[in-house]
């Protein structure tokens, strides 16, 4: 099922374009590895050159102000940060020296005060040193109110943001706040920035280093050709030393269609998150492998509460019986993806048991609206006080995947007396930020449909907690339960894993019986590359942190 994604935890959550519990490789014309450049299998191989499908267009290269995949694949590479992920999804010291812990020091007993000892020697890529100055100047923008972050969720709880040396940066905290590796300049969320190129300035929501930023990671941005293309090159300043691959294009391709083209013709080497409904002709595609990995992401049905009608929770619930999800999962995405109640997938650490899905029931649908007082009208729409039961579908530009999922549920929601508009718009537009008049986080929508990734560790206040209504957070939906929220807090709170477990078992639960939103299915990558492809090894929470020996 492709439709669109958006993770990282509190305050770096991803959209993006969508599309094994255990990697495989399914028609590979060679086994990775086994293959020398010299002697490539494909005649349209660029040796050292990367081509990479974008499946959406994007207005900034600032991971700050963007909560879409496309730029945050490409930060991965460029920009810098705290600490980036390994092949299991583990947090892995890049300009920080460790990972604090209460064990190491790096985290006080009460969990209230945070340690990064930074790395020596490092440059940013237009040779300036990088020191704990950058990293005090990037807390504070971020911070800054000026600023059209996408999600503050966390940072309200630092209290100071101090520096007592050049490579140590202490943070001191209001409450313990145990999710703050992923919240605080991880990979794949906001990013540390030059305070010599930036600090003079008040904001920086429309700053030139916007559309070319420099950073500290294996490439650098050498051009964007707004709606066309985006190029990497070689970073010869990288602490790590110089990567193989010698230029890395993103190849702006917003429709899948002509994504799909441009692999037939050999125009592109990798299509990340590649679209299950494809996934037969990706089989037989010669001179490709087609690689599945795990996926913290699933695809879900969002519904605005703000707005009357989807305010009262048997409307939901109604709706979401009313979705055969087994059929939508067989038909769309041809049996890819995993079935449950849960929006964790079972490789998430410590994760609840799993939920079982709830079964498709039109007749409980039914009896859900009838009491809640939507009656069946002379058309067949139900009908509540002179009001038919109509809902606003808002979806990105018309896809094959994504548009034969909404007719499948306009039958089925049709057939219990629920219509459906749907408007199609620009995905720039669809998920462009609060104070940009975004579709979606300015709640200009009843129902949507896309896709959140999840970092290895979150309490998912950052989309469903009560002070996390845009601009301050992505609650796009506007839910608020308060005995849910304190269990979010709980869980930000704890550093034991045990107790974590428990607290997100409870979140789960709530979630299920609420259903501000509720998934689809629970996504699994699918990367189709170039067979001359060698070392690519992306991971469940980020694609593009291990690519110093990736090459073709």
């Amino acid at each position: 099922m492709i439709l669109l994604r958006c993770a990282k935890g509190t305050g770096s959550w991803k959209l993006l374009l969508l599309a094994a519990l255990l990697p495989f490789t399914l028609n590979a014309c060679t086994k990775e590895g086994a293959l020398s450049l010299s002697g490539r299998t494909n005649a349209f191989t660029q040796p050292h050159v990367l081509r990479v499908a974008m499946d959406e267009d994007v207005t900034t290269l600032n991971p700050w102000f963007s909560s879409t995949a496309a730029v945050s694949d490409i930060a991965q590479l460029t920009m810098a940060y705290l600490f980036r992920y390994d092949q299991k999804n583990r947090p892995v010291p890049e300009l920080a020296t460790f990972f604090p812990t209460r064990a190491n020091g790096g985290v006080s007993g009460n969990g209230r005060v945070i340690t990064f000892h930074l790395r020596h020697g490092v440059r940013w890529a237009d040779g300036e040193p990088f020191s704990a100055a950058d990293v005090v100047f990037s807390f504070k923008q971020y911070l800054n109110n000026r600023n059209n972050v996408t999600d503050r969720t966390g940072w309200r709880y630092i209290r100071t943001i101090t520096s007592s040396r050049p490579d140590i940066v202490t943070l001191t905290l209001t409450q313990p706040y145990a999710q703050f590796e992923p919240t605080f300049f991880s990979s794949g969320g906001p990013c540390i920035l030059p305070k010599h190129l930036l600090g003079k300035s008040v904001e920086l929501n429309d700053v030139s280093y916007n559309a070319l930023p420099v950073g500290i990671g294996p490439f650098k941005v050498a051009a964007w050709k707004r709606a066309d293309d985006i190029v990497l090159m070689p970073n010869a300043l990288y602490w790590r030393g110089m990567p193989k691959l010698a230029r890395i294009d993103f190849r702006i391709i917003p429709s899948r269609n002509t994504t799909l083209q441009a692999v037939q013709t050999g125009d592109i080497d990798l299509w990340l998150q590649a679209p299950a409904y494809f996934i037969d002709r990706f089989r037989r595609l010669p001179g490709f492998v087609v690689q599945m990995e795990p996926s913290y992401t699933f695809s879900h049905i969002d519904f605005n509460l703000a707005h009357p009608i989807l305010a009262d929770v048997r409307v939901r619930q109604a709706l979401r019986y009313a979705t055969d999800r087994r059929m939508l999962r067989d038909k769309i995405a041809h049996g890819i993806g995993i079935l449950q109640e849960s929006v964790l997938s079972p490789t998430y650490p410590n994760a609840p048991a799993m939920i079982s899905l709830l079964p498709y029931n039109r007749e409980k649908a039914a009896a859900l609206l009838d009491s809640a007082g939507w009656l069946p009208g002379p058309d067949g729409i139900r009908q509540k006080n002179g009001r038919q039961l109509r809902l606003d579908f808002a979806l990105g530009s018309p896809e094959v995947d994504s548009d034969a999922t909404v007719e499948l549920l306009r039958g089925w929601w049709q057939d219990i007396g629920v219509a459906i508009d749907v408007k199609h718009y620009d995905t720039k537009l669809l998920f462009a930020p609060y104070k940009e008049n975004g579709i979606i986080f300015s709640g200009r929508y009843d129902v949507t449909m896309f896709s959140w990734q999840l970092d290895p560790f979150d309490s998912m206040r950052s989309i469903l907690g009560c002070d996390a209504f845009p601009p301050y957070g992505q609650n796009n939906t506007h839910y608020c339960n308060e005995k849910t929220d304190r269990l979010m807090h709980a869980f930000d709170r704890s550093y034991n894993p045990i107790v974590q477990k428990q607290l997100k078992g409870g979140i789960l639960h709530a979630l299920i019986h609420d259903v501000p939103l509720y998934p689809l299915l629970i996504r699994e990558n699918i990367w189709v590359a170039n067979a001359d492809l060698k070392h690519f090894h992306p991971s469940a929470a980020s694609s593009f942190d291990d690519m110093m020996n990736v090459d073709i």
